[in-house]
């Protein structure tokens, strides 16, 4: 029993009495042989994929890959890092061809967002992007993209890319409390100052 390069086993198939097999007997044991071989080679990939779907449930954000172009963009994948960063199940991201998504980008980051995906068409070509989006509560979250394109084509502008989304709201926030807390102070340093 083979698998690819890979010895599996051996299947011995024994008869009381020496004779010579018939090649229908010898094909039916190779075909057994085969059908073992693609079991356990079934179950690896089934082991592999429930590796790979376990880390990505751990990972924070929503890791996705994407097909962008002038229809627009529609999703292959989506973690289930889509319940905490949209509020939908990754299978309803998927299922809405890219406008559930689409449609709870805020307003104000749509055409940045699709304009960055257009130009980012070669590939290899990693791209980088802060946008934000509508949860399905309402709240509006600031989320950075972090993503590589896999396949393009020139003729159509199309795209494939998988990365992540990482809700980085809380960062964001204290950064501009922090830019906003420097503003204030150089502020009154200056009034200050003045006054004197």
């Amino acid at each position: 029993i083979r698998l690819s390069d890979e010895l599996l086993g051996v299947i011995s198939v024994g008869d009381a009495s020496p004779r010579q097999w018939a090649l229908e007997e010898q094909a039916f044991v190779a075909s057994l042989a085969d059908f073992a071989a693609l079991i356990v080679g079934l179950h690896r990939i089934k082991i592999s994929e429930q590796r790979i779907s376990d880390l990505l449930s751990n990972l924070p954000g929503m890791a996705f890959r994407l097909r962008s172009g002038p229809a627009g963009v529609f999703f292959d994948f989506a973690s289930e890092g889509s319940i905490d960063l949209i509020g939908f199940e990754p299978e309803e991201v998927v299922a809405s061809r890219g406008e559930l998504f689409r449609d709870y980008i805020h307003p104000e980051d749509l055409d940045s967002f699709s304009d960055a995906h257009n130009s980012a068409q070669d590939f290899g070509q990693a791209l980088e992007l802060v946008f934000r989006i509508q949860h399905k509560n309402g709240d509006t979250r600031w989320v950075l993209e972090r993503s590589r394109v896999l396949e393009s084509s020139r003729e159509d502008g199309s795209a494939v890319y998988e990365g992540f989304f990482l809700d980085i709201t809380e960062r964001y926030l204290l950064k501009e409390a922090a830019l906003a807390n420097k503003a204030k102070s150089e502020f009154l340093a200056t009034m200050s100052h003045e006054i004197r």
